[in-house]
This record gives C-alpha cells, sequence and structure tokens, in this order.
C-alpha cells in the first residue's frame, strides 16, 4: 500500500534544499513522530495558512531563502516547542475534488487476472496506484503535449497505466511495470488529483449484466433465486413428512432376496393408513432411521438408515438392508439427513455462483440466467501451422 510519504524517500535532495523552520502564529499540531502533509490554503510574503483535517494552521517561516513557493507538496517532518520542521516539494497541478473517483478496469484485464475475484483484482490496482494521505486518497497524472484530455497515464510507486475516457468515465486499458520518477524535473510535469475517495471498478457488459441479476435477485425472479426457493421447499416438505409419520413401530416380518428386508408396521391406525397412502409417493426412495432409545445413542453419525424400495398393499414395507442389520424390532422414523446434505451442497453452490467473480464462475451465472452475450471471452494463442501440416 502507497503513502504519500513515500514521496520522501524519493527527493531526498530537493527536500533537503527546502526545508525551513516555521513557526505556529495559529492553530495546533498534534505530533507523532509521522511526517503530516499539509493543505495549503493561501500563500504570503512570509506565512502560509494551511489546513489540517480542515482545521487552520498558519506558519510563519523564518528564513525562505528567496524561494518563491507555488504549487508542491508541504510536509511537517518534525515539531518541537512551536517550532516545525516544514519540507517543501515543487510540483505540477495540484487540484482538490469534493467527489470520489471511478477508475474502470477491462474485461481484458480480468481476464489477465482470471485466477483472482474481481474485488481482489480492484485491490490490487488500489495498491498499485493510489497513494493513501489524510488528505485523501492522490494520484499522479501524466499527460501528453501531442494527446487530447482523452488519453492519459496514471503513475503509480511501482506501475503505471494507460487510462483512456469514454462517456466521460476512465478506463484502465493496459499496464507497464516502471517505478514512479525520481527525476525531479519529471516529476513536476505530473498532475496532482486529490479525492476524498479512489476505487477501481469493472467497467464492462458483464458488470452490467451482474447488476441486472443483482436487481432481479431482489425480486426473487433469476433461476439462481427460484432454485433457492425451491430448495427450501423441498426440505421443508421433508420435515413435514416426517412430522405427519412420526415414529413407526415395526417388527421384522422375513428376508427377501437381494438384500431386502420386509418389516410390519406395528399399531396401525387409521389416521397412520391414511396418512401412508396420501404420501406414499413422497415416502418411497426415502430413508428411514433408527430411533436411539436413551440420549447417549442419538447420535447423528452412528444412526442406521434404511432407503424404502416399496410400500406394500398390506402395510409391510421393504427395505434395503444389504447387510442384514435391522434389528428385529424396535421404532423408526423418516430420515432428514439426506434432504439436509442436498440442501447444504446447493447452499454452497448457490453461494459460489453468487459470490465467486471468477471469469468462469460467472459466467455460468451468465449462462443460467440468459445472459450469455455479458460472457467474458477466454483469449487463445493461435499456433502457426508447420509447412507439413499446411498441405492438409
Amino acid at each position: 500500500m502507497a503513502e504519500i510519504n513515500d514521496i520522501l524517500n524519493n527527493f531526498k535532495e530537493e527536500l533537503l534544499q527546502n526545508t525551513f523552520e516555521a513557526k505556529v502564529v495559529s492553530g495546533n499540531i498534534e505530533w507523532k513522530n509521522n511526517p503530516i502533509l499539509l493543505k495549503v490554503e493561501q500563500v504570503e510574503a512570509n506565512q502560509i495558512l494551511f489546513s489540517i483535517n480542515g482545521t487552520p494552521l498558519r506558519l510563519s517561516i523564518e528564513n525562505t531563502y528567496n524561494t518563491i513557493f507555488s504549487n508542491g507538496l508541504f510536509w511537517i517532518t518534525d515539531y518541537n516547542n512551536g517550532v516545525a520542521e516544514l519540507k517543501y516539494l515543487p510540483s505540477g497541478s495540484i487540484q482538490f475534488f469534493n467527489v470520489s473517483l471511478d477508475i474502470g478496469f477491462s474485461d481484458n484485464i480480468v481476464l489477465s487476472k482470471k485466477n483472482d475475484k474481481i474485488e481482489k483484482i480492484s485491490e490490487y490496482f488500489y495498491k498499485d496506484y493510489v497513494f493513501e494521505s489524510d488528505l485523501g486518497d492522490i494520484i499522479f497524472v501524466e499527460t501528453y503535449s501531442n494527446s487530447t484530455e482523452q488519453s492519459f497515464t496514471i503513475d503509480g510507486l511501482n506501475k503505471r497505466t494507460n487510462i483512456v475516457v469514454r462517456n466521460n468515465k476512465w478506463l484502465m486499458e493496459k499496464e507497464r511495470n516502471k517505478p514512479l520518477t525520481r527525476k525531479h524535473e519529471d516529476f513536476i510535469t505530473l498532475n496532482i488529483a486529490i479525492h476524498p475517495t479512489i476505487s477501481f471498478v469493472e467497467a464492462s457488459k458483464a458488470k452490467e449484466a451482474i447488476e441486472t441479476i443483482k436487481a432481479e435477485e431482489a425480486k426473487g425472479n433469476t433461476l439462481l433465486s427460484l432454485w433457492k426457493t425451491y430448495s427450501k421447499i423441498e426440505l421443508q416438505r421433508a420435515k413435514d413428512l416426517s412430522e405427519k409419520i412420526g415414529e413407526l413401530s415395526y417388527t421384522h416380518k422375513r428376508f427377501l432376496n437381494d438384500g431386502i428386508t420386509r418389516i410390519q408396521i406395528n399399531d396401525l391406525s387409521e389416521d397412520l393408513k391414511s396418512s401412508i397412502k396420501d404420501f406414499k409417493d413422497d415416502l418411497l426412495n426415502t430413508s428411514l432411521e433408527i430411533q436411539a432409545k436413551n440420549e447417549n445413542e442419538n447420535k447423528k453419525e452412528n444412526t442406521k438408515r434404511f432407503q424404502i424400495k416399496s410400500i406394500n398393499n398390506d402395510y409391510t414395507v421393504d427395505l434395503y438392508d444389504d447387510l442384514e442389520t435391522l434389528p428385529k424390532n424396535g421404532k423408526l422414523a423418516v430420515s432428514l439427513i439426506g434432504d439436509e446434505i442436498v440442501n447444504k451442497r446447493r447452499e454452497r453452490a448457490l453461494k459460489n455462483l453468487i459470490e465467486d467473480a471468477k471469469f468462469i464462475t460467472r459466467n455460468l451465472r451468465f449462462a443460467i440466467e440468459g445472459l450469455a452475450d455479458a460472457m467474458l471471452e477466454k483469449k487463445r494463442k493461435e499456433k502457426h501451422l508447420r509447412s507439413e501440416q499446411e498441405i492438409f
């Protein structure tokens, strides 16, 4: 993370030549042994009115050595007994803005960092190009005499990026590894922009599609939203079935072929017969689990479960019991573990589809929601055919 105070290390000689003692005329300095960047409000003969976080600070410079103060950065680098050490670095124009700045990055840049989430890409760019300060977020802008205002470069501490302006939006085009200049004659050609906050955001059709999906998700209209609703309904259906059937007292009847055990349901009331008949389709392929005799046995990982193969007209039930481990008698109940596991898997899948910003996952989400035209394209490097291949 770059800070504006890092600039102090780039121009030590220039700052040494422009170091002054300055007495506090009015205002206060809370000195914490860290350089303080000042905002210039007004320059007078031998006094300068600054501000620190909106609070006025007037300093009287003891000996200016005929220095003419104009555009530049000012720091307090030491303070003791009402006297500050003031460092001045002449610079290009400095402009303060009251609004935040969003800088967009293209799909090509997303693809070049395809293993990173969008949020991480934004963080990387912020660290590479923005200088943090108490005055706000700062960028250094390099313009060109033979260019228009529609293209320029942002110079970060260790990287530079080309910017084009389209529809009044700043868009990153490409990056290169080149550190901020250490030549002062080059530094003073850079313009300095200070915003409350500077953010790097995705600027593409994909972003617009994501915003559309989010808006539809809020209304519950997307396929993923419907999938989520369906999962909840399905789990609730299993819970309702378990409550409706309740505990089933049974007795082993006989072993059948292919690992099937037939049991007889005991204490068949008319209500229970009616419930089994009404929910027969739901019960098929559902699992029944043995009910614990005491709390010490009530552990899901140790509970034995048996899938229902069929429910017969005489209310006997055929269960898959390959190892013949079903006790001769006891109590069974509808198991929810399968539905709960499926629901958790769906929740994880939904969470990944919604939150994961990697381009493969985002493309899958676009495809699911019928927004294939917003899908990112992965560039391929085409190999030139060798001469012996060209004859075919």
